[in-house]
């Protein structure tokens, strides 16, 4: 069962897909439910990246949907990771949308490593659900709950090489840190969960009472202009 953080909007989206799992069963989950999103994929100009724009290519050909491709040619500044190279060409990429909403495949796995890693930096921190016009809405289901995902509706995607490379900081703490984080408290991943729905739970509960208000304002003054109306 997919969880969404929240309800997707209703006008036109777009899904950022690598062709990983994670990208995959949230672009399913969009056209299962009847949406025909456009299809947004990162060549990174890796030696798996070629294989990975075919694989996506044709799986949005299949759908009868379109996909805009986009190249990363450039090379990291002296200074700068891979990572966080790639991470701003691909928000530069993104944010030219800004028409539509862009939907992101990241889970409560990666949200739960990235409260690690920012722990570590000594800044707690949640993932964002919303960046400028992208959204996450798969940040309540876990990466197991993904994998249950592709076995029952049989869906179809492709391993990143790179995904066990440790050299990306990344992977380090995915492979080699959270073993060890989840011996010490087997239930961050519950605990990170809690985090996450309160927040969307305290998101719902303030849009619904600026509505209210709002909508208060609203019949308020329809009421004195109809009093002003009757008296005059």
């Amino acid at each position: 069962m997919l969880r969404l953080y929240d309800s997707l909007p209703k006008e036109q989206i777009y899904v950022a897909v690598s062709g990983g799992i994670d990208s995959m069963v949230l672009a399913d989950f969009i056209v299962r439910g009847g949406r025909k999103p456009i299809i947004l994929h990162i060549n990174h100009g890796t030696e798996y990246a070629n294989k990975a724009e075919e694989f996506v290519i044709n799986w949005a050909r299949e759908r009868d949907l379109t996909t805009e491709v986009s190249p990363i040619y450039a090379t990291p500044p002296a200074g700068q990771s891979k990572e966080e190279f790639w991470r701003g060409e691909r928000y530069a990429f993104f944010t030219c949308r800004m028409q539509g909403t862009i939907l992101l495949g990241h889970h409560l796995n990666d949200a739960v490593e990235t409260w690690v890693f920012s722990s570590l930096h000594g800044t707690p921190s949640l993932i964002q659900y919303r960046h400028a016009n992208c959204i996450r809405p798969l940040l309540l289901t876990s990466r197991s709950e993904i994998e249950q995902y592709t076995k029952a509706k049989q869906v179809k995607y492709i391993e990143d090489p790179s995904n066990t490379n440790t050299d990306f900081m990344r992977n380090h703490i995915r492979h080699n840190l959270m073993p060890g984080i989840k011996k010490v408290n087997p239930g961050i991943e519950k605990m990170i969960f809690k985090k996450l729905k309160d927040r969307s739970d305290k998101e719902k509960r303030d849009l619904r009472s600026r509505f209210l208000s709002n909508t208060t304002i609203t019949v308020r003054g329809l009421g004195e202009d109809f009093h002003h109306d009757h008296v005059g």
